[in-house]
């Protein structure tokens, strides 16, 4: 139950962090690039939480609280990144490339599906 309410706890101060820093003023360019930022800060802090955890003898919920919560909550890129880099850790090349495709073919595939399925649906309606 602890690790739960560790995840949950981290989960809700990563979704915050997200929502705050994606509310901030931009001052030129894209608003998408703050989602970038975020993506990019989320894979830097999960590599730094990642060799932390497996460096130094800290307890489990550390990583049920800040990799699976908050930066689950901040940003679930840092996840695919450092999956993909534990599996170019193990020399798995070719299956880390299939699973680069496969997520951003597919997630960028089922979001089409979900967006312009609902929209064809709402139409209907």
């Amino acid at each position: 139950m602890t690790a739960y309410l560790c995840v949950a706890l981290g989960g809700a101060l990563g979704a915050v962090s997200r929502y705050a820093i994606g509310n901030l003023p931009y001052v030129a360019g894209s608003p998408h690039f703050k989602t970038l930022a975020i993506n990019i800060a989320g894979c830097l802090v999960i590599g730094v939480a990642w060799a932390v955890i497996e460096s130094w003898p800290v307890s489990r919920l550390w990583y049920n609280t800040i990799i699976a919560g908050f930066l689950g909550g901040f940003t679930t890129y840092s996840s695919f990144s450092l999956e993909t880099m534990r599996l170019l850790g193990d020399g798995r090349v070719g299956e880390s490339l299939l699973y680069v495709f496969l997520t951003v073919a597919g997630c960028l595939g089922a979001c089409a599906l979900g967006l312009f399925g609902t929209e064809r649906l709402i139409k209907m309606i």
